[in-house]
């Protein structure tokens, strides 16, 4: 006999697609997630939950689109000006959550991130063709490669997520660890582990960036409690991998949107 579970079912390679898609309604959206990452640091935070909330905070150079088209994102256009050269322009106007413009320093900081040994990044391995990054403007950078590498374009869509130079060097990284800064639809407010994330949206001007709904908070948290402990604290999303755990079949799972405003004691 076929089953209906009254909560939304979001696959978490969906919600990776940004939350922005769901931010119509006003309010706040609560978000039961199985697992959390450990960081707020996009360079820790590599694994696939901390890679679905860092895409909530941050931008990456170049975006995928759903069908794993090359979308621009942070940077306007690219081209590759010869076998080891690439170029990228930056959009102009892009601030992070604090207020500092980005400029090319912080895409060259960010991926020199990536690049050092010592920061032990899971994902180096992808990076290893990058020779180095040459500023050639605050708008405009150029990625040198030790060899010709035509996937370069697809590197910046992947784990190229944009930290400020500045900040990260006011604060630390330990205090990178603790507090997200980027440039992303949604901006940090809080974070207790084991609990809760809350973000809210990012109101300064994108430069022609999708936003979210201004009036749109975001929470996640960290294992619902069982379906029943989702309902009663009235989550909004819930990730499929939790409701299949407990036998439930997603072909036979009911969408129910919420709008904030019904009902009390959200």
């Amino acid at each position: 006999m076929k089953r209906t579970v009254t909560v939304l079912v979001v696959a978490a390679f969906m919600l990776s697609a940004s939350l922005q898609a769901w931010a119509q309604p006003k309010g706040t959206l609560k978000v039961g997630m199985e697992a959390e990452t450990y960081s707020m640091d996009p360079l820790a935070a590599w694994m696939g939950y901390g890679m679905v909330m860092m895409r909530q905070i941050y931008d990456t150079p170049i975006d995928f689109g759903p069908n794993g088209e090359l979308n621009p994102r942070l940077a306007t256009s690219w081209q590759q000006l010869d076998d080891l050269t690439w170029r990228f322009h930056l959009r102009k106007g892009v601030k992070f959550h604090n207020g500092y413009p980005l400029t090319a320093e912080d895409v060259k900081f960010s991926i020199e991130r990536i690049l050092d040994p010592a920061n032990k990044c899971r994902h180096r391995g992808r990076y290893l063709t990058f020779e180095k990054v040459n500023v050639i403007d605050d708008y405009t950078f150029d990625i040198k490669t030790k060899t010709p590498d035509a996937l370069v374009p697809n590197r910046m869509a992947f784990f190229t997520r944009v930290v400020p130079k500045k900040w990260v060097e006011e604060n630390g990284i330990d205090g990178l660890r603790k507090h997200a800064m980027g440039t992303g639809p949604f901006k940090f407010v809080s974070w207790k582990r084991k609990d809760r994330l809350i973000l809210e949206a990012n109101l300064h001007d994108r430069a022609g960036l999708s936003d979210a709904d201004p009036a749109v908070a975001v929470q996640v948290h960290r294992r619902p409690g069982g379906l029943a402990g989702a309902q009663r604290r009235r989550r909004d999303l819930v990730a499929p991998q939790f409701l299949a755990r407990l036998g439930v079949d997603l072909r036979d799972a009911a969408v129910l949107v919420r709008h904030p405003d019904e009902g009390q004691g959200r």
